[in-house]
């Protein structure tokens, strides 16, 4: 979780914007599961108050660190 959050340090992203660096060289059959990996973690983030979402579609929002 702590290479998401550096991610999102730098700029608000989506989901599908963070799979290449958070997973370089995956095989792209893979990379719905990727996705979903990181949906969970995103989410236990957020219901720690550690980022937010720009609005409740959570495979296109952007993520960012809460203020």
């Amino acid at each position: 979780m702590n290479d998401i959050l550096k991610l999102l340090v730098e700029t608000p992203m989506q989901i599908s914007q963070m799979v290449g660096p958070l997973y370089p060289g995956l095989d792209l059959r893979l990379i719905g599961g990727a996705r979903l990996s990181i949906l969970a973690s995103l989410r236990y983030l957020m219901t720690n108050g550690a980022i937010g979402a720009s609005d409740d579609s959570p495979l296109i929002s952007s993520y960012q660190i809460s203020v």
